[in-house]
């Protein structure tokens, strides 16, 4: 099952998301949905990169993307 958490920490105003696990719907390497899910986070990730580069983030983002598990930090 894949995991998904958004969440926002008020104190230093950055935003958070998380996604972590396989879905196990076909097997390692042809799984639709684990693809779809690693699309969606790499598009969010450049995106992020993107805001950074244009000056519309306060910090540089913390992007972490690892099989199975994938963590952007914006503030």
């Amino acid at each position: 099952m894949i995991t998904a958490k958004f969440y926002q920490k008020p104190d230093n105003g950055s935003i958070h998301m998380t996604l972590k696990g396989h879905a196990k719907a076909a097997p390692y390497g042809e799984d639709l949905i684990c693809s779809a899910a690693t699309t969606l986070a790499y598009t969010v990730a450049q995106a992020v990169q993107f805001m950074y580069e244009q000056g519309k983030l306060k910090k540089k983002p913390k992007i972490s993307l690892r099989e199975g598990n994938a963590t952007i930090v914006v503030t």
